[in-house]
């Protein structure tokens, strides 16, 4: 025999206004033809609200099931006084261990997240875009990719001080504005684009800007390390050159990818030194040809990780291409001149491959790049560029330099006992931290080596390795890396920052 109870609650009764639901099932059974004790009980809370506009519902549920009731036990009335609830002590404890993961014990119909749960409510999310059920009330509101678009540190524009402004003009079009300014260049850079995003979920962008393009295949650092490094060391790990655009980009997501078009009419310069460090100095930006061609690029990604055979693979890859309109310009009259090639191009990919084994996480990144000319010499802003915490620890920022080439990593993360040190009123941080021991090489083929580097040296090897170990602590949040280049021409190297899954907003 069961007696079953379910309680509800009316909005008027819920002091936070964010609550949403309150329900609460009892059940109690007759015991032994006599007692009516607690057998099954359940309570669910709701909450809704938002979180940077986009809305969000919590659900907590708890579920008890009470069975095995033993009656008319002689018990000590002790047992009845004093708190209800009271831990034991260590050595009974410790008869009682705790075996298997912390998910083991959900009951079977309870299902943990998995990513494929995370990839449809990621969809999801970009349904709601595409019906406009998360455009801001405001019709004008700050904008910006991330802390570094409002300052950072480089060699070219010392400290930058930058804004961003957007403008809802109608259902999916918005105007956006992104100036910003060097205290040492003196010159205003920035950005101005008119973006359309309709119901079917592509978007298209006109803009024209004035910037500091990077040649680069990915981040060697995360901006606010970079601005830090720059400051502090003239450690500039950005390879920038001018760049001058107007044109229109069209970013569609199709068969699980984002797709992402843009063509512009550029005008391409090489950039200047003109910042000083608090201590050394900085390296010579690269000799970027200057000409004007028309630019087309076409990058593929994917939001989320692809299951493959056990393995969480991440991937992106992009395809540039110029054609010179007009003449390369000399710098000037008796200087060395480099003619620009009637049509340039470059392939690049980046590739990331996780699999956990254990308490082991197995991790794979890749970077690799080929770029090519016709009719005249590769432009030095087209090359392939290695050197740095990513790409090449264990030698110098961008010293391997070619027209093809690939850096592979191969890391192997453990979690091993740490300090645990007190936040003070956020109580303290983990007692544990992931030690990830690392090997690195990075292939050059010297047939194609360059002579245009940014360091003036020119490689011919084929190999450079490099083994290091990094050590991620502090609610990983942190890395800290030590490495030594493995050649005659290493370095031991080190480096700090917050590790990359933040580098988006920094």
């Amino acid at each position: 025999q069961v007696v079953r109870m379910a309680l509800s609650f009316t909005r008027a009764a819920m002091l936070d206004p964010q609550l949403e639901d309150i329900s609460i099932v009892l059940e109690n059974g007759l015991i032994g033809t006599r007692f009516w004790l607690p057998r099954h009980q359940e309570i669910e809370i709701r909450r809704t609200g938002t979180w940077f506009d986009y809305p969000v519902r919590g659900i907590i549920r708890g579920r008890w099931e009470v069975s095995d009731y033993k009656l008319n036990v002689n018990l000590p009335v002790a047992s009845f006084a004093g708190p209800e609830f009271v831990q034991a002590p260590p050595q009974v404890l410790k008869a009682y261990p705790f075996k298997g993961n912390i998910l083991d014990s959900l009951p079977p119909d309870v299902t943990v997240t998995t990513d494929a749960d995370v990839r449809r409510v990621q969809a999801e999310a970009r349904a709601l875009v595409r019906q406009q059920a998360l455009e801001r009330a405001e019709a004008t509101r700050v904008s910006a990719r991330g802390i570094s678009d409002m300052v950072r540190v480089n060699r070219v524009q010392g400290l930058t001080l930058g804004a961003g402004i957007e403008q809802r003009l109608g259902p999916g079009l918005t105007l956006a504005v992104r100036p910003n300014i060097g205290i040492d260049e003196r010159r205003l850079r920035g950005e101005l684009s008119l973006g359309w995003q309709p119901a079917l979920g592509a978007s298209v962008h006109l803009f024209a800007r004035r910037v500091l393009a990077d040649a680069r295949l990915e981040p060697e650092r995360s901006g606010i390390a970079n601005s830090l490094a720059s400051q502090e060391f003239g450690g500039d790990a950005t390879e920038p050159y001018d760049v001058l655009a107007a044109g229109a980009s069209l970013e569609a997501p199709m068969a699980g990818l984002r797709w992402t078009l843009s063509v512009a009419a550029e005008r391409q310069r090489a950039a200047h030194v003109f910042a000083q460090p608090a201590t050394g100095r900085y390296a010579p930006t690269i000799a970027a040809t200057a000409y004007s061609p028309l630019h087309a690029a076409l990058r593929i990604e994917r939001d989320g990780p692809l299951d493959v055979w056990g393995f969480d693979v991440r991937a992106a890859g992009q395809a540039d291409w110029n054609h010179a309109r007009g003449h390369s310009v000399c710098p000037a009259a008796g200087a060395p001149c480099v003619v620009a090639p009637n049509d340039a191009w470059r392939l690049s990919g980046v590739a990331d491959i996780e699999r956990t084994l254990g308490v082991l996480r197995f991790v794979s990144h890749t970077d690799a790049g080929i770029a090519g000319a016709s009719g005249g010499a590769i432009p030095a802003q087209q090359l392939i560029y290695f050197g740095g915490p990513v790409t090449a620890p264990g030698y110098g920022l961008h010293e391997l330099v070619g027209t093809r080439g690939a850096s592979q990593r191969f890391e192997l993360r453990l979690p091993v006992p740490f300090y645990a040190f007190s936040l003070g009123t956020f109580g303290r941080a983990p007692a544990q931290a992931t030690l990830a021991p690392f090997v690195n090489l990075v292939g050059l083929d010297p047939l194609a080596a360059s002579p245009t580097a940014a360091s003036g040296v020119t490689r011919t090897s084929r190999f450079y390795p490099s083994a290091g170990v990094g050590l991620i602590g502090f609610f990983d949040l942190v890395r800290l890396d030590v490495a030594k280049g493995l050649r005659e021409d290493g370095r031991w190297t080190f480096s700090i920052d917050v590790t990359r899954a933040f580098w988006g907003i920094l």
